[in-house]
């Protein structure tokens, strides 16, 4: 059975179960509520490639943070201006914890659910005890389901990728002449393998130096595929001592990063570069080849690109590589990563900011306006918000979205209208359910189509006997939240996300560029690096990866515009590699006699490397004409 289908039953049979359950025990109210809203949370909006113990732990760490949400919706319920200011803090909170990635960072959903909850029970401290009770019953069985019901079994397959396009680069370090192109187009397939697994629930975040090495190791699968494309064939030097040192530390990465284990002892790539570049002055000094001296360049790079995934895949399994502080940047770790994320030009640091104002605004107008329902008017405002801050067009999918929200209400009233019993209500509950988990992954905006049926439904059978008029109430509320989403939307990105993703590549390729021409300069002329362009270029990579994430996360259908902005990625990712690359032969020079043959090497090399990455850059048509 397929993981999706697995999921879509798993969560309509725990959301049924649930119900059923907690309808028996509690009747019709806030436990009942409580209990389905845990469920939502749990199996509907997270999904999780873990282990037993790791999926235990990270559901269990998203029911005690619901369970903090919940106290705080208690604590601040009846006081208006606290229950805002509480809102725009759990807003931003959850927005902003995406920079975090994976799973944990996604679980904070159920803290802005529980709190939504307790705001608007009537008299919430009156029913804390139901509050708690049922969020505590409906996780519980989520996580016992999670386990049992066709279970996500742990299957370790972002490590198995990175681990098979490691064998598939030592395989291409090796290959000669001949086979060359044939190892070329392996590695990429498996580049391409990496990209089809590389999702956010497949870890559990960037919460801890494993998580962040593997995250690493990613990034530097895109960077060597972007240097292997910017490589005549011709230039590659398969047979030197340094090319085959560089295929060890890749069949070490490989099995490090799967099994925990290495078949070879830690590479030596740095006196493997030394000797190599000893090589090359003496060859430099006796025939001044200028060709034979540049092809030595490319896997010179190519190695310290296998050193890294040596480095990092041991510290995937919290091993620490003699290498550690020459590859690991001071950037790698936890603090650093929440740094970047709350700097100011982050969009992270937006994103949290815009969906803590709507959520803090649209309880505020439902408070005001006395909302019997005001619950609707909050996940509409944030079911928008969310939809139109992952598209490149993001008003004008914020207002397509209102027909799919509105249809859920209609298709419910005619179900209701239709005069059927409590059970035909639970299977047709139990059937939304298969149909919206389904949906979830393909794009946002169908899943919201399909979640609203859903919802309404689920809330009609928690409340039931439905009330005649409470849907008519639910239309109005959504349509409340609807305004409220879009003119957030329109205040913060009137012309979607466009502007932002060329602002950040504009921003990147500057930044790229500036600190390229500083290293390269400061080889040719002897000049210290200026390590606050590195920094510069490393900062608005990120953020510009940052946007592309936001803006893509749920699209299916990438198309071309898409493909420009990959292309230009990995622009960005080789001149990373390029800086690297370039600031290892300063490096060497400055310990160089000023008539050294090596000074002429290390410079040729230096250009050589600046002349390709400038060559390279991706131009769009537009650019091209």
């Amino acid at each position: 059975m397929s993981p999706r289908l697995a999921a879509a039953l798993r969560f309509a049979f725990t959301i049924s179960a649930v119900n059923l359950l907690a309808y028996g025990l509690f009747g019709p109210g806030t436990a009942s509520t409580a209990a389905s809203f845990a469920v939502i949370s749990s199996l509907y909006f997270l999904d999780y490639d873990g282990s037993t113990r790791e999926r235990v732990g990270a559901y269990s760490a998203s029911a005690l943070v619901a369970f903090l949400g919940l106290g705080v919706g208690i604590v601040v319920s009846g006081h208006t201006l606290s229950i805002v200011i509480a809102a725009f803090i759990i807003g931003f909170g959850f927005a902003a914890a995406r920079a975090l990635r994976g799973f944990i960072a996604r679980s904070f959903i159920g803290a802005q659910l529980a709190f939504v909850l307790a705001v608007f029970t009537q008299d919430a401290p009156a029913h804390s005890a139901e509050l708690f009770t049922g969020w505590g019953l409906g996780a519980v069985i989520s996580l016992i389901a999670a386990l049992t019901i066709f279970p996500r079994q742990h299957s370790g397959v972002l490590r198995e990728a990175l681990s098979a396009w490691a064998l598939a680069a030592a395989h291409y370090v090796r290959a000669s002449d001949e086979t060359r192109p044939t190892a070329a187009q392996q590695l990429q397939q498996r580049r391409d393998a990496l990209n089809s697994v590389d999702r956010g629930d497949m870890i559990a975040g960037l919460w801890s130096a494993r998580t962040r090495s593997l995250a690493a190791m990613v990034l530097q699968v895109h960077q060597v595929t972007a240097l292997l494309d910017l490589i005549p064939q011709h230039r590659h030097h398969s047979q030197s001592a340094l090319a085959e040192e560089s295929a060890h530390a890749l069949e070490n990465a490989a099995a490090m990063v799967r099994i925990g284990a290495a078949p070879h002892e830690f590479s030596s790539l740095v006196h493997a570069r030394e000797a190599d570049f000893e090589q090359a002055r003496q060859l430099f000094a006796k025939t001044a080849n200028k060709q034979d001296i540049a092809q030595r360049l490319d896997v010179r790079v190519f190695s310290i690109a296998s050193e890294s995934m040596e480095v990092l895949a041991a510290a995937s399994q919290g091993w620490k590589h003699p290498s550690w502080s020459l590859i690991i940047e001071p950037e790698h770790s936890l603090i650093s990563v929440i740094k970047r994320a709350l700097r100011t030009d982050s969009v992270w640091l937006f994103h949290g900011l815009r969906t803590g104002f709507a959520l803090a605004a649209s309880i505020f107008i439902a408070t005001l306006l006395g909302l019997d329902h005001g619950v609707w008017v909050v996940m509409t405002t944030l079911a928008v918000i969310n939809i139109s801050y992952t598209t490149s067009g993001s008003a004008k999918t914020a207002l397509g979205a209102v027909a799919g929200m509105l249809s859920g209400v209609l298709f419910s009233v005619g179900l209701i209208y239709l005069n059927p019993s409590w059970a035909v209500m639970a299977v047709a509950v139990a059937g939304l359910a298969i149909l919206a988990k389904w949906l979830l992954p393909t794009t946002q905006l169908f899943a919201q189509m399909s979640y609203t049926p859903f919802a309404v439904a689920n809330a009609t059978l928690l409340g039931w006997p439905e009330q005649h008029g409470i849907n008519i109430e639910r239309a109005e509320d959504i349509f409340v939240g609807v305004v409220v989403g879009v003119v957030a939307t329109i205040l913060t990105f009137p012309f979607g996300m466009k502007k932002l993703l060329t602002r950040s590549w504009n921003r990147a390729r500057t930044d790229a560029l500036a600190a390229l021409e500083q290293v390269t300069r400061a080889v040719r002329e002897n000049e210290p690096v200026d390590s606050h362009l590195a920094r510069a270029q490393s900062l608005s990579f990120s953020s510009a990866t940052d946007v592309v994430d936001t803006v893509f996360v749920g699209s299916v259908k990438l198309g071309a515009e898409f493909t420009v902005i990959v292309e230009r990625l990995r622009w960005l990712n080789l001149a990373l590699l390029g800086h690297i690359g370039i600031a290892h032969l300063w490096d060497m020079k400055k310990n160089l006699p000023p008539a050294d043959p090596g000074c002429d090497v290390v410079q040729l090399w230096s250009q050589e490397a600046w002349d390709s990455i400038v060559a390279s850059e991706p131009t769009t048509p537009a650019e091209k004409k």
